[in-house]
């Protein structure tokens, strides 16, 4: 399948090299080509030409809040019940994970527990095979228990609440297509295989500071 350069999206950052920032995929450009804006040049290296690609964001990431973006959204105006709703609704979500394959999965996968083993694939496979809950395994028990204590760790102290919606990585529109204040996103649905495009209230953030943090409606 051919992703739109749009959709995906690499970080870049050499060990040694002189170059550091995102790239995405321009399917006009022929061979094997590297093309860098003068931004990303760090400083000069010549003798250095190897690539370290730290991630290839092909698909949205969970949108998490922290506390940092908590603070900015505070001071923006965001009422604290509505950061209260959210995480109560996570709560409830992780402690109904201990009864629920599908759930317990969904919880694996949200906060990257278990991506090695897999296990969040292999809680949905059993969830469709209609195979019942593991609760009185032992081994299962101590799993859910340390999966679950570990997510409430993340709430309780780094306020990682997870938020209806995605995450997505961008580049500067270097076509010149979009005019200022203009934003364009989709991403590929993992289960339908075509593109979406979204509509709606988006925040773009670079650090977690009211003057990085910008609303746009698209």
């Amino acid at each position: 399948m051919r992703v739109p350069f749009y959709c995906l999206f690499s970080k870049l950052i050499p060990t040694q090299s002189n170059e550091k920032g995102m790239v995405s995929v321009n399917y006009r450009q022929t061979g094997r080509e590297l093309v860098l804006r003068p931004s990303m040049i760090k400083f000069q290296a010549p003798e250095w030409s190897e690539i370290e690609i730290v991630r290839a964001f092909d698909r949205p990431s969970p949108f998490y809040l922290n506390r940092p973006l908590i603070t900015v959204l505070e001071a923006l105006g965001v009422a604290y019940e509505t950061f209260k709703e959210y995480l109560d609704g996570a709560v409830m979500e992780v402690k109904n994970a201990r009864w629920d394959l599908e759930q317990a999965g969904r919880l694996l996968e949200s906060f990257g527990l278990g991506a090695s083993f897999r296990l969040s694939s292999i809680m949905y496979h059993l969830h469709k095979l209609g195979v019942p809950m593991q609760n009185k395994d032992p081994f299962y028990k101590n799993l859910m228990d340390f999966a679950i204590d570990h997510v409430l760790r993340e709430l309780k102290h780094h306020a990682r609440i997870p938020i209806p919606g995605h995450t997505l990585v961008g580049v500067a529109d270097v076509h010149g297509w979009l005019q200022p204040t203009e934003v364009f996103a989709c991403y590929v649905n993992q289960q339908t295989k075509q593109l979406e495009y979204l509509e709606g209230d988006m925040v773009i953030t670079r650090y977690h500071t009211p003057s990085h943090l910008f609303l746009f409606t698209i």
